[in-house]
């Protein structure tokens, strides 16, 4: 009996610290086993303090005496480490990630997102938690990680038939939906992921919303068409970064609206009138960004201009009376006239996408030159056709006989020896610098213009196809100032839903983090009072 109640005390106190550290830690995982170690431990302390006290009755054995202050200071010294690192933990918050895919991390564009924010924000979550109690925890996880990385985010997951006092003061109805809100801005999205947060959190930073405006007038592509060869899923791409989408026909004398972020001209297929040129050169001139996009036109003529000219002109762009054949069958059909992109330049725009495919329905071959009017326009090709070094038969040209595109194909060997080695554009950026006056606070303005040599690859038929939407996306999120959303090299292609431990699973970990160390102290110190007892 003495052998088995010598240690009961020393064992007792081990039992307490690890039923209270449970307790604290994780009070709703497995209460009974903490309770029990609680009670056990208890009753060996109490156990234990009796055997001592009846065998040195009057506190007459030294050693004993000084053993046990000894245990009692490393005890307390054990205590004292804990809860100093519970406040480093605490005051010195950071948070490691080390799965070997960042399961538990952000985009790094989102991050990006996030430090740009110079304001208080304010994020609720509006999720049912009678059925899913568990998703919402994981959205809860997912919008903390949110508010760690910016400090000025604040976050609210609820259920909205538990705090109808909350919903009628957001103004909102329904469930799965988030609000954000920064001061008089308010976005509200359905769903609770990490893109469209970060993409929200961008659109309540900004002073006012980004409007995309679809030029009309000039037998441009319409942006509502249906049977695949509308544009209404690229709208809704756009939508999902909040971006508004509205239609412009310009005539002579009006401007270009004050809240243009871009224009853009889906294949203009009559001749932009100089009345209405002059204006959109003016307003590109100040700053002013646009997308042209387009198609190959069977029925224009050898040395005809291109309806878009008087812009592409003054910026240096030419879309040459030809179409692109692309003999390798990348995307596996036989067709040449469908063409690939897979050469990207070192543009922030499109750097990161290489290693991807953009598939161009029936694309026409761009050019830049250097316009001697303005020499302070730069250039930057964005997408090229690839070559066939391994194949010589099946190297991409440019073919110039337009009347070939409306039938099969056949490849023409003299125009693959001539267009070998050279540069096939699909995408091409010019950009000019315009200084502010000196002596004034204006800042600096950066015109932008991109020309796609096709405009099928954003409809609804062939968005989905390969990075085709990337792309599309990309050049809007550039054109319109927004260059932190736009994937870098080396980063994943997708923002992924970051992963969220449950509850239990987090003060189970907790758990296992006070129980490990405590065991292997409590077994260390049982066998050195063991031996010290003999």
């Amino acid at each position: 009996m003495r052998r088995l109640l010598y240690p009961a005390l020393p064992l007792g106190l081990a039992l307490l610290v690890i039923g209270s550290g449970w307790l604290a830690l994780a009070p709703r995982v497995a209460p009974v086993g903490y309770r029990s170690l609680i009670v056990a431990g208890a009753l060996l302390a109490a156990a234990g303090w009796w055997w001592r006290r009846r065998e040195t009755p009057g506190g007459a054995d030294t050693r004993a005496i000084r053993f046990g202050a000894s245990a009692a200071a490393s005890i307390f010294l054990a205590i004292c480490i804990l809860l100093l690192v519970n406040f480093l933990s605490a005051r010195f918050h950071e948070r490691w990630d080390l799965t070997r895919t960042r399961s538990f991390s952000l985009h790094p564009a989102t991050v990006r997102v996030l430090e740009s924010i110079d304001r208080d924000v304010d994020v609720y979550a509006l999720i049912s938690s009678r059925e899913r109690l568990g998703r919402m925890r994981a959205v809860r996880s997912l919008y903390e990680i949110f508010a760690f990385h910016q400090p000025r985010i604040s976050v609210e997951v609820f259920d909205p038939n538990l705090r109808p006092d909350l919903v009628e003061k957001l103004g909102v109805r329904g469930i799965d939906l988030t609000v954000v809100i920064a001061g008089d801005r308010k976005v509200v999205f359905p769903g609770f992921e990490e893109a469209d947060l970060a993409a929200a959190l961008r659109e309540v930073s900004r002073e006012k919303p980004k409007v995309v405006y679809w030029v009309t007038g000039d037998g441009e592509r319409a942006l509502d068409e249906g049977g695949g060869v509308g544009f209404n899923r690229f709208r809704r791409e756009l939508a999902r970064e909040f971006y508004e989408v509205r239609e412009l026909n310009l005539g002579p004398g009006e401007r270009v609206p004050d809240d243009a972020a871009l224009l853009v001209f889906a294949d203009p297929r009559r001749p932009i009138a100089e009345s209405v040129g002059r204006i959109y050169q003016q307003w590109l001139r100040g700053g002013g960004r646009a997308l042209i996009l387009t198609d190959v036109d069977l029925d224009q003529r050898s040395g005809e201009p291109h309806p878009a000219d008087y812009l592409l002109g003054r910026w240096g762009l030419r879309a040459l009376p030809a179409f692109l054949v692309d003999p390798r069958q990348r995307t596996g059909e036989t067709d040449p006239r469908v063409v690939v992109g897979d050469e990207f330049g070192r543009h922030e725009s499109v750097a990161a996408m290489n290693g991807l495919r953009v598939v161009f329905r029936l694309a026409r071959p761009l050019e830049f030159f250097e316009n001697p009017d303005d020499r302070q326009i730069f250039h930057q090709i964005l997408v090229r056709v690839g070559s066939s070094a391994s194949d010589p038969s099946r190297e991409p040209y440019v073919e110039t006989d337009l009347s070939r595109a409306a039938g099969t194909v056949e490849i023409d060997r003299e125009a693959q020896r001539e267009w070998a080695g050279r540069s096939k554009t699909v995408a091409l950026l010019a950009f000019r610098r315009f200084e502010p006056a000196p002596g004034t606070d204006e800042e600096g303005r950066e015109a932008r213009v991109v020309l796609v040599g096709d405009t099928d690859f954003l409809t609804d038929g062939e968005i989905d196809r390969e990075a085709n939407a990337e792309l599309g996306l990309n050049l809007v999120r550039y054109l319109t100032g927004e260059e932190l959303l736009i994937r870098r090299e080396g980063e994943q292609r997708y923002a992924k839903q970051a992963m969220a431990l449950e509850p239990n699973q987090i003060a189970l970990v907790r758990m296992l983090a006070l129980i490990v160390p405590a065991g292997v102290f409590l077994f260390g110190w049982i066998v050195w009072f063991l031996r010290r007892s003999k």
